[in-house]
């Protein structure tokens, strides 16, 4: 939520933040599987918006994370 809600860029803070969940996910062997991507960024827009409480976002996120097939961890230098 700190990178979206930082507005470091005039564009692209919130896309900023989901890309590096993703990383951080996939670094420790998880990912998200999202039935739907442009429902769950409304979900996030209106977590950064403060919208939907913090707590709120992590369980949604909950319900999609998903253990990465054999447990695949990225080793630093491919994040």
């Amino acid at each position: 939520m700190a990178i979206a809600k930082a507005h470091a860029f005039a564009q692209g803070n919130t896309r900023t933040a989901f890309l590096a969940m993703g990383t951080f996910l996939r670094a420790n062997g998880n990912d998200l599987g999202l039935p739907d991507r442009t429902a769950f960024g409304e979900v996030i827009t209106a977590a950064v918006a403060g919208e939907i409480a913090p707590q709120d976002l992590e369980m949604v996120l909950d319900r999609y994370v998903v253990l990465l097939s054999g447990g695949e961890q990225l080793r630093s230098w491919e994040a």
